[in-house]
């Protein structure tokens, strides 16, 4: 609410987040995820939104105006992908088991952290070890897409249940290879044209780490991807695929192969085919917990670049037919083909690899 405020003073002011009980709790005995939660504000109004905003779209009077939306889903990033751990445990299989029917079509989690997933109450903290941040209804299909960073720095190696086809959870789960929580193309790319947002409240997205490269992975056409297989899987009962896993060592660590990048997950042309290591956390310049989610990448020397792919022409050839068995599997979009290609391509280029048109 502070955030909003210092964005648009106006518009934001008549809001009210206040917390109406007389005893506030203090702060360290709220949440799981510091920070998350104040004792002056009510986190119980997270779920009554939730609730009543897609009750409220389809109702005649919606609030899109004239457009009356067939399917609803909700879709959540980072600490609110968490926040649908809470929901669906709690208030989804609450209105299946009155009978009532489901508020939304599917869920679409990415990047979640299940660590940091909140308890029902705000002054409970979640028993992670118990098993609480573990998802166990679902009632509609239910997919979550994770990046290599929250496997064991954020939880979900712990969280993680199979994949299944009960009615009651129907569920899938991924994590893309190569990708990482924070990366080049959402931290500074999508601001670069226009950064007044970020000047309004004060917050500015750059590289914190001491590698000289971000990361810089297109996990983004993973995600729209998996969006498709969800929209597919409610509309159309088509089940999404199945995708072995990214495996993991003892200490939850994602095993690597020859090239240091990870083995299994929803792979990417560029993950098949690399002209870098892909590494899940950054080394921070200041010391900071949020800013090694952000990943880096070491490039592949010259003369491996030459060893692998013999030059830029032929890549692209290999990149094109990884990127067309992507689709076959449906881990890419047709129409996203040709940018994935490019990508690559330009990455390749960028880190010495010459010769062919």
């Amino acid at each position: 609410m502070k955030t909003l405020r210092k964005y648009d003073l106006k518009r934001y002011q008549p809001l009210s987040w206040d917390n109406p009980r007389e005893s506030l709790f203090p702060a360290e005995l709220l949440g799981n995820m510091p920070g998350a939660s104040f004792p002056e504000t009510e986190d119980g109004l997270i779920w009554d939104m939730l609730t009543e905003l897609p009750e409220r779209l389809k109702r005649e009077e919606s609030c899109l105006g004239e457009i009356m939306p067939k399917r609803i889903y909700l879709a959540g990033w980072s600490q609110s992908g968490s926040l649908m751990i809470t929901y669906t445990n709690y208030f989804a299989k609450a209105d299946f088991e009155a009978g009532r029917k489901p508020v939304y079509d599917g869920w679409f989690s990415a990047g979640p952290a299940p660590a940091c997933a909140p308890a029902l109450n705000q002054s409970e903290c979640m028993d992670a070890e118990a098993g609480d941040n573990k998802i166990r209804f679902a009632g509609v299909p239910y997919l979550e897409m994770h990046t290599e960073s929250e496997n064991a720095f954020l939880g979900t190696a712990a969280a993680k249940i199979d994949d299944s086809d009960d009615p009651q959870l129907q569920y899938r789960f991924y994590t893309i290879a190569g990708a990482t929580h924070d990366a080049k193309s959402t931290m500074r790319d999508y601001y670069h044209d226009d950064r007044s947002d970020q000047d309004k409240v004060g917050v500015f997205f750059v590289y914190p780490g001491k590698e000289p490269y971000p990361n810089d992975f297109p996990y983004g056409m993973a995600y729209c991807a998996g969006l498709k297989c969800l929209y597919d899987w409610v509309e159309k009962g088509m089940e999404p695929p199945k995708v072995e896993d990214v495996s993991v060592n003892a200490d939850l660590t994602n095993q690597k192969d020859e090239h240091g990048n990870a083995l299994g997950g929803w792979r990417l042309p560029e993950i098949e085919l690399p002209v870098c290591t892909y590494q899940q956390f950054s080394t921070p310049l200041v010391k900071s917990e949020s800013g090694a989610l952000y990943g880096s990448e070491i490039p592949f020397s010259v003369e491996k670049l030459k060893g692998l792919y013999q030059d830029v022409t032929h890549y692209r050839r290999l990149v094109e037919e990884k990127a067309d068995e992507a689709i076959g599997k449906r881990l890419l979009l047709p129409e996203d083909r040709e940018a994935c290609v490019e990508h690559a391509v330009a990455k390749a280029i960028k880190y010495g690899l010459e010769g062919g048109c």
